[in-house]
C-alpha cells in the first residue's frame, strides 16, 4: 500500500491532516499550505479592519473609490452622537476597559461595542486586538516542523527532537498505537487544522460562540459588515504564488535561507515545458527536507531509499518566510558564537528540481 505522510507542528501540537503517499502530494499542491502558516502576516491598521463610527460631516466618497464596507455603510442611516444616560457610561474608562477585558470571545465584545457610539469608540480596539490575535495564533513561524511517515518507529526518532515531557506524551502507547510498532508520532492525535486558515475575523466570530448570541447578533447583521471587515485575510496567497521573489525562506535552527528569487528563476527555466514548475512555492521547497521515517519508501519517481529523504536534515527545525521589502539586514547579523546566515538555495533547489523533473518528464 505504501507509506502515508502528514506534516506536524510539534510545538503547536497541530497537523494539516493525512496527506497520503508523498509522491502523490509533493508536486501537487498540498505543501503550499505551509506558506499560509510560515509567511509573515501583513497586519493592517485598526481603521482598515474595525472602523470608527462614521463622521457625518465628512465629504461623500465617490463610488469608484468605495470599498465593500463603504457600500455597506452607505445603506445605513447614521445618527449624530447623543448624550447617554446609561449608568454604565458613568464608570471611569479604565473600569470599562476592564469589563471589555473580562469578556471571552469576539461575539460578546462586538455586541457590547454595538450598544452605543461611546462604547464603540472604546470596544473597537478590543475587537481589533482579538482579530489580530487570532491571525497570529495560526502562525507556525518558529515552530518545530516534521513531515512524519506512518512507518516511523520510536527507536528512529533523532535524539533531542522531543523533550522528555513530549516523549512521555507523544510516544506513550494508546488505543491506536503500540509503542513497539510503526506509527510513532504519526498515530498521536495532534489537532488537525485547516489547510486554508481563512479570514481570522470571521473564523474567530464563528469559533468563539457567535451562535450563542444569535438572537442579538441578528440585530447587528447590517451594522457589523459596515464597521468590521471580518473577511480580511492577512495572508496574501496570490502574492506568495505569483511573486516568490518577494520572499525568503529561513531555517531559523540552522541559520540558512533560500531566496525566493532563486525559486522564480527555477520556475522560469521550465516555462513552456511538461514540468509545471510555475506552481512551485517555498512550501514545496521545505517539504522534502523535513521528512522523517524508519523506511525510505516515498513513492517518488526520483528514487527512494538511496536518497535518504526519510531522514530529512531539516526535520524538527524551525522556519519562517519573510518579506524582502522588510529588509535583509538579518543576513549580516552573526550569533554570539560567530555563526552567520548562509544561502543554501543552490543545493536545496537542485534536489527540488530533480524531484519535479522526474515526476513529469
Amino acid at each position: 500500500m505504501g507509506q502515508f505522510w502528514k506534516v506536524l507542528n510539534l510545538d503547536g501540537e497541530e497537523t494539516l491532516g493525512h496527506w497520503g503517499k508523498l509522491g502523490e502530494v509533493i508536486c501537487w499542491g498540498p505543501p503550499a499550505a505551509l506558506n499560509a502558516r510560515l509567511t509573515t502576516l501583513r497586519i493592517p491598521p485598526i481603521d482598515e479592519i474595525v472602523r470608527p463610527y462614521p463622521d457625518l460631516k465628512a465629504a461623500p466618497i465617490p463610488n469608484e473609490k468605495k470599498t465593500h464596507m463603504d457600500f455597506r455603510a452607505s445603506r445605513l442611516r447614521w445618527l449624530e452622537r447623543k448624550e447617554q444616560n446609561s449608568r454604565l457610561l458613568d464608570l471611569p474608562e479604565d473600569i470599562l476597559r476592564e469589563i471589555f477585558g473580562q469578556l471571552r470571545g469576539l461575539a460578546p465584545v462586538v455586541l457590547l461595542s454595538c450598544t452605543c457610539q461611546a462604547l464603540w469608540s472604546l470596544g473597537r480596539h478590543f475587537i481589533y486586538a482579538l482579530i489580530v490575535s487570532r491571525a497570529r495564533s495560526r502562525s507556525w513561524q518558529g515552530h518545530r516542523l516534521i513531515c512524519v511517515g506512518d512507518y516511523l518507529q520510536k527507536k528512529d526518532i533523532p535524539a533531542g527532537l522531543l523533550s522528555p515531557e513530549e516523549e512521555q506524551r507523544f510516544l506513550a502507547p494508546h488505543e491506536d498505537w503500540d509503542s513497539d510498532d510503526y506509527g510513532a508520532l504519526y498515530s498521536y492525535p495532534f489537532r488537525q487544522v485547516r489547510s486554508d486558515p481563512g479570514a481570522p475575523g470571521m473564523s474567530r466570530w464563528r469559533e468563539e460562540g457567535a451562535d450563542e448570541y444569535t438572537h442579538v447578533a441578528w440585530a447587528v447583521r447590517d451594522l457589523l459588515p459596515a464597521l468590521v471587515d471580518l473577511h480580511r485575510d492577512f495572508f496574501d496567497e496570490n502574492q506568495v504564488r505569483e511573486n516568490p521573489a518577494a520572499f525568503v525562506l529561513r531555517n531559523l535552527t540552522k541559520r540558512v535561507y533560500v531566496r525566493g528569487t532563486a525559486v522564480a528563476e527555477l520556475r522560469a527555466k521550465y516555462t513552456g515545458t511538461s514540468v509545471p514548475m510555475e506552481r512551485l512555492t517555498l512550501g514545496e521547497v521545505v517539504l522534502p527536507r523535513i521528512c522523517l521515517s524508519s523506511f525510505g519508501g516515498m513513492s517518488l519517481a526520483y528514487g527512494d531509499t538511496e536518497l535518504d529523504l526519510h531522514r530529512g536534515e531539516w526535520a524538527g527545525d524551525r522556519f519562517d518566510v519573510v518579506w524582502v521589502e522588510d529588509g535583509l539586514e538579518w543576513i549580516d547579523v552573526a550569533e554570539e558564537d560567530g555563526k552567520v546566515w548562509k544561502d543554501v538555495g543552490a543545493e536545496v533547489l537542485d534536489l527540488v528540481e530533480k524531484i519535479w523533473v522526474a515526476e513529469f518528464e
